[in-house]
Order: C-alpha cells, then structure tokens, then sequence
C-alpha cells in the first residue's frame, strides 16, 4: 500500500517536471530521486548490519550529477576521488574495527555511483 501511495505522488511530479518548460525542474527532480534512492539504500544496508555513511551516501550520489550539470567545472574523477576522500576521513572517526570500516566506505561508495 505504501508503495501505491507513493507512485500516486511521484508519478505525477515526474510527469510535470518531465513536460514542464525549463529542463531544470526534471533536474530538481532527478537530484531529490537521488538522494531518496542513496538514503533508502544506507537504510537497506544497516538493516543487514552493514553501517554505510547515509548521509554521505545521499550527498555523494547526488553529487554525481554534478558533472551532468556543470561539465566545464566538474567531472566524474574529482567527485569520485573527492568522495573517496571524505570517506576514508570519515572511517578515520568511526570507533569499528578496520574491516567494518572499509565495508561501510565500500558500500557507501559503491551506493553512490
């Protein structure tokens, strides 16, 4: 049922946004799926007691559409290497054992992309 309920909403917010006459509200709509999508997928993940970074993981993946919107200034390569580096500063703070750490990096980078 929750899923019906959420089609209701998003099908017709996708459709405006996809019709709608200025291409930067399909990309609104695509960067906000994105981040719902990365915070969904940290929350499947630490149910299967995993700990990824969720917050990081939405904000990485949304960042990935950076260099769709910006190519001059962004590309794929500075945000990978960029979100690499925030995660292994990010692990360098988790109280967990290294093996624990290097799966919550692995999942939250691999979420993003």
């Amino acid at each position: 049922m929750k899923r019906i309920l959420t089609a209701l909403v998003l099908i017709p917010l996708f459709l405006g946004s996809l019709l709608a006459p200025h291409p930067g509200f399909f990309g609104a709509f695509v960067g906000v799926a994105v981040l719902l999508a990365g915070w969904e997928l940290g929350r499947i993940a630490q149910a299967t007691e995993m700990e990824p970074f969720r917050k990081t993981l939405a904000l990485l993946g949304a960042a990935f559409l950076l260099p769709v919107a910006w190519p001059d200034v962004f590309t794929v390569d500075e945000v990978l290497a960029a979100g690499l580096l925030i995660l292994l500063i990010l692990g360098l703070f988790r109280r967990a054992g290294l093996g624990k750490t290097l799966v919550s990096v692995s999942v939250t980078l691999f979420g993003a992309l």
